[in-house]
């Protein structure tokens, strides 16, 4: 149980890396919230959108990943029930047009299902990477919590199932600091020194996959 979803882990840690908007699928306004309509956003891929019978569900696959969404909820069911919450529901429309959150079709369901099929050699190796850190704080909760210590302790927390599950983690950073080159002045150029550093650590990491933790900002009238 704790490998399978340690692998799953892995897929979904991969999946922003490889994809970006596609600009040929056009929002549609539901209820005052941008949406997209899945059918078309899926065909636009080369996936297949496929409503159930009954109207209460629909699957969005390609040859090794489906991804099963309900009617009126924000979670979905990817292969081997792994649930995966998303920031909005789903909705049927009443003329049976299926639509989802622009967002959420961009920075979740896309992003998982353009997803390369994982290999069948095993991953042994996992570079988790705390987003943020010392001089960057990143983005600010209105209670106060600053994104760098929550990336850092979901990071600690995934470190420790990894290991549980036996594979050989590589962290970027395991306290609160930058990793920006001594010396460098301007946090311009910390920053920059600070993601060079991290793709370094990445890069020495061989026949591995790489997690990189942060959080979303949004705003809540």
């Amino acid at each position: 149980m704790i490998r399978r979803s340690v692998e799953m882990l892995i897929c979904c840690g991969t999946l922003l890396l490889f994809c970006g908007f596609n600009a040929s699928v056009r929002p549609v306004m539901v209820d005052g919230r941008r949406c997209v309509v899945l059918t078309d956003a899926a065909r636009a891929d080369g996936w297949q959108a496929d409503p159930a019978p009954d109207g209460r569900t629909i699957t969005v696959s390609r040859e090794h990943i489906a991804v099963k969404l309900v009617h009126n909820s924000a979670a979905a069911t990817i292969v081997d029930s792994v649930r995966l919450a998303m920031l909005g529901k789903v909705l049927q429309l009443p003329d049976g047009v299926w639509v989802i959150g622009e967002e959420d079709w961009h920075k979740t369901l896309r992003p998982l299902l353009a997803v390369p099929q994982i290999p069948l050699t095993p991953v042994r190796r996992v570079v988790i990477d705390p987003g943020h850190g010392g001089m960057d704080g990143g983005a600010v909760g209105a209670n106060g919590i600053i994104e760098k210590d929550i990336n850092l302790s979901l990071s600690l927390d995934l470190a420790d199932l990894f290991r549980l599950a036996g594979y050989r983690v590589v962290m970027t950073r395991e306290d609160d600091r930058s990793i920006h080159d001594e010396g460098i002045e301007g946090i311009k150029n910390q920053k920059v020194s600070d993601i060079h550093n991290r793709l370094k650590i990445m890069n020495e990491a061989p026949n591995g996959v790489v997690l990189s933790i942060h959080q979303n900002q949004f705003s809540q009238a």
